[in-house]
């Protein structure tokens, strides 16, 4: 009777065992047969038991997830632009040559400088940005009348400025750097004006010879970030903007009607340097 029930009872666990062989094999202090599936009692020298691998955590993956979340970019700092204006410029010649007893007589234009800012949204390596700035020039000629013989002054100005949306991609994003080019579409206003006043504080003077225009234009810029921590940094941005039209400029300064009308198309190139503020960045 004693070896007819241990028959029986090797006979169950091997049953059980192939029929729940998560329970057979358990592991971290769960139940394991004391019996392979042939019913030979397991032993350390002559029947080892199988050595399993744990199935029940993943690896740890090495991998990179630099872009995995989403960041949120404000920006905001200086900007420069050196902008090509020959028609406006042939007006400041003529301007000057006309009027031999300025000193100092009034310099050519060409290099914008104001503000510039931004937010930058990122949740993967694609992202997009909104872009606002204002740029603009000044310069001033003055000299003794010789109608009056009294000081006169003239100031003349152009600004640029406007809203700008547009795609950014990641390229580079590694440890305190990330490289981002950018391609934005923009409306911006573009204005000058000129002034005269016989005093040099120009209090109450009227604008005098405006030129106002919207235009269109595309930039292509690449965005630089150098990180001092996770969220604060700042941003180099060299761009180029091409306008999508010309203006007459020449209106802004008087000038001598024999000089032949030039068309300016308002292209600029320059730089940017900006403080981040980085929401959401990862490691």
């Amino acid at each position: 009777m004693y070896q007819k029930n241990k028959s029986l009872i090797i006979a169950l666990a091997v049953f059980l065992s192939a029929l729940f062989p998560s329970i057979a094999s358990a592991q971290n202090g769960g139940y394991q047969s004391a019996y392979d599936k042939e019913g030979k009692a397991y032993n350390s020298k002559t029947n080892p038991r199988p050595q399993k691998s744990n199935t029940n955590y993943a690896p740890k993956s090495n991998a990179s997830y630099n872009y995995g979340s989403s960041e949120n970019i404000f920006t905001f700092g200086y900007k420069i632009g050196g902008m090509g204006l020959p028609g406006l410029n042939n007006a400041v010649a003529a301007y000057n040559a006309d009027r031999a007893w300025l000193s100092p007589q009034m310099p050519k234009f060409g290099l914008l400088k104001g503000w510039e800012a931004s937010w930058q949204f990122r949740g993967g390596k694609w992202g997009f940005e909104v872009v606002m700035s204002k740029i603009s020039e000044k310069n001033e000629a003055k000299g003794i009348e010789p109608s009056t013989s009294k000081m006169g002054y003239r100031r003349a100005q152009v600004s640029m400025g406007g809203v700008g949306m547009g795609v950014l991609r990641s390229i580079y994003d590694r440890g305190h750097i990330t490289i981002l080019p950018a391609l934005d579409f923009e409306a911006y206003w573009f204005s000058g004006a000129s002034y005269y006043s016989t005093t040099e504080s120009y209090k109450g003077v009227t604008t005098k010879n405006d030129v106002s225009k919207i235009m269109l234009a595309n930039t292509l810029s690449l965005n630089v970030r150098l990180y001092l921590t996770n969220w604060l940094g700042i941003n180099l941005k060299p761009y180029v903007q091409i306008a999508w039209g010309k203006e007459n400029l020449q209106g802004i300064v008087p000038y001598n009607t024999a000089i032949t009308a030039q068309d300016d198309r308002p292209m600029n190139a320059g730089a940017s340097a900006s403080l981040i503020i980085a929401l959401g960045r990862s490691d």
